[in-house]
């Protein structure tokens, strides 16, 4: 317990005393608790005033961070929707563009999305990307094109490689999703490559590889 200076109790004007232990404030003469006194502790800050400090210190909320990022993927909405729209026959992967913030490798067209479902459909999608890895070993140059145009390349060598000739045309171009001009071109970057690897063990592994 300690005195309390300049108080007096109201009933017997005998000398305060604070009882520390239990918070109350005693007449040392006639034991009357005048007052009860509690200790809360530090004073509680209001909500508001603890986050404009944490937003000084800490920079903006996550509630902020979370908007900003819904802002940039509708960002990246609009402006893939408009490279549709200039650009008929395109599908973008919105969810990969979301997930590394930009087009790349997310654009593809139309027909490639066909070409590949045919290829599923039929077996032979992931052999015909193992004939262009096998070929890109060897001439890279020539299979710098679209991914439709490389597996077409591969067909066609696979093709000579095992039967002797050039597949036919057009059910080559319906299987591809490509032109009747755009397999000429192809076919002949398919003869060079064959011309290159005939007689090379590279052709064996190719062989290997059973397409129907």
């Amino acid at each position: 317990m300690r005195r309390v200076d300049g108080n007096k109790c109201p009933e017997c004007g005998g000398l305060l005393i604070y009882d520390e232990y239990r918070g109350e404030l005693v007449c040392s003469r006639c034991g009357l608790v005048v007052d009860r006194v509690y200790d809360y502790g530090p004073l509680r800050e209001r909500e508001e005033v603890v986050e404009r400090r944490e937003l000084s210190l800490r920079g903006r909320p996550r509630g902020h961070a979370v908007a900003k990022k819904l802002r940039y993927k509708l960002r990246l909405y609009r402006i893939g929707r408009q490279i549709e729209a200039s650009r008929p026959g395109l599908i973008i992967d919105y969810n990969k563009a979301f997930r590394q913030g930009r087009f790349v490798n997310t654009v593809t067209s139309i027909n490639t999305v066909n070409a590949k479902r045919v290829l599923e459909e039929k077996g032979v999608l992931e052999d015909l990307e193992e004939i262009v890895r096998i070929i890109m070993e060897v001439d890279p140059a020539a299979m710098a094109r679209t991914y439709r145009s490389k597996l077409a390349i591969a067909y066609i060598v696979h093709y000579m490689l095992t039967k002797g000739k050039y597949p036919n045309p057009r059910d080559t171009s319906r299987i591809f999703h490509i032109s009747l001009t755009t397999y000429k071109r192809l076919e002949k970057v398919a003869d060079r490559i064959y011309r290159k690897i005939v007689s090379k063990p590279i052709a064996r592994e190719i062989i290997k590889i059973k397409i129907t």
